[in-house]
């Protein structure tokens, strides 16, 4: 499925979240819907890998560039949109505010740009609130 890209580091983005559409994806079966078995199900998230794994030349990423996720785990918030990162990681381990960084030229999210770029910044955490 992924012979065309053999040998080439890939940079798009994936999330956990998108396992479960590309498993059921793969198994040719949906998702159960809003109830199953007399309880509620809640609804899947995420986008499925098959097109991307099948088809590379037409299918160039899972997410597109306008695609938005955000996450918090343990106090930590993230967001991501496209080659943007922004994060919120709280003393004492972090700054306490939010940092920008552009994973295109810093995929090791070391030179925050927050103040470099404020309206990136802005544009972002309109989707945290």
């Amino acid at each position: 499925m992924t012979a065309n890209r053999a040998g080439i580091i890939d940079h798009s983005f994936a999330t956990v979240m998108d396992i479960a559409p590309t498993l059921l994806e793969l198994a040719r079966t949906v998702h159960p819907g809003k109830r199953y078995k007399l309880r509620d199900v809640v609804p899947i998230r995420g986008t499925s890998w098959v097109k991307y794994l099948i088809d590379p030349e037409s299918t160039r990423y899972i997410h597109d560039e306008d695609a938005v996720t955000g996450w918090e785990l343990f106090d930590r918030q993230a967001l991501r949109k496209g080659r943007w990162k922004a994060i919120l990681i709280p003393p004492p381990y972090g700054p306490g505010e939010w940092q920008l960084y552009d994973l295109s030229v810093d995929p090791g999210e070391t030179d925050d740009l927050s103040t470099q770029e404020p309206e990136k910044l802005k544009e972002l955490l309109k989707h945290w609130d």
